[in-house]
């Protein structure tokens, strides 16, 4: 069942630019060492940190990656959008264990991440 019916004059050629570079940089970024994106010296952010922070990344990158799948319009199938990015975040954990750049397959990045998606579907819904 689709969501909603998308106009073909909707724009979905911006989007997929977007979608086709946040892709590789969700990929890049989600699989680089650790050692890599930390850094040992304090810096602004760490004003900001909390435990488990890492959770609210996780949700705001598969927030941001269902909704520029959807208004890229690969698909108004409504399994799709929330079952594409759900894949992507399992195979994106599994990858890293696979790696051994000191990250590891952790199943609450994908609790996380599935939050993100549902929370990015509920929102297209409403639309």
């Amino acid at each position: 069942m689709d969501i909603r019916k998308l106009p073909a004059d909707r724009g979905h050629g911006f989007f997929r630019l977007l979608f086709c570079v946040y892709t590789p940089l969700l990929f890049l970024f989600t699989l680089l060492p650790i050692d890599l994106i930390q850094s040992e010296s304090p810096g602004w952010f760490e004003k900001f940190s909390f435990e488990n922070q890492d959770k609210l990344v996780h949700f705001l990158l598969f927030f941001i990656f269902t909704l520029l799948f959807f208004f890229s319009a690969f698909t108004k199938r409504n399994f799709l959008i929330w079952l594409v990015p759900l894949l992507t975040g399992i195979l994106i954990e599994i990858l890293q264990q696979l790696t051994g750049w000191g990250r590891t397959f952790d199943v609450f990045d994908i609790l996380a991440n599935a939050v993100g998606i549902f929370a990015a579907w509920l929102s297209v819904k409403k639309l």
